[in-house]
């Protein structure tokens, strides 16, 4: 939008990934994909949870589900007024991940992440960061009886 228009305020900010399609190590066998595990880095100040989905044997027709990518745990940010010092850390980046359960069976897979930004003017100066780092995947190998 911003290289078509005087810019992107107000509008939701959107970006998908798609994976190239792959075998996983087990070409030419059927399989039966359960789980996706992705690792990402997030800051602090990532407003929403990504959506994530498979893709099988080249079709292109995922369905995308919210990825839960809170922290285990809630450090205390520092400069907030209601945390004691010396117990508060700087705000940044965050190392997450959630096993995510998916369904398909097939030979290939392609893994689809999306995310949606919604506007808000109170975080104008601050950076969203939202890195993959990479995917892990769980099948089952089957095959005709």
């Amino acid at each position: 939008m911003a290289d078509e228009a005087a810019g992107d305020e107000g509008q939701t900010l959107s970006a998908s990934v798609k994976g190239a399609f792959g075998a996983y190590g087990a070409l030419g066998n059927i399989k039966q994909w359960e789980m996706i595990l992705p690792l990402v880095t997030i800051n602090t100040a990532f407003p929403v949870d990504p959506e994530l989905g498979l893709n099988v044997d080249f079709a292109n027709d995922a369905v995308l589900d919210p990825i839960d990518f809170t922290p285990a745990s809630v450090t205390p940010i520092w400069n907030d007024p209601l945390t004691l010092w010396d117990e508060a850390q700087w705000p940044g980046d965050i190392l997450t991940s959630q096993w995510a359960t998916v369904n398909g069976v097939g030979r290939f897979a392609s893994i689809v992440m999306a995310v949606e930004v919604p506007w808000d003017e109170n975080r104008l100066l601050t950076p969203l960061t939202l890195r993959i780092n990479s995917f892990t995947v769980s099948y089952q190998i089957g095959g005709l009886i």
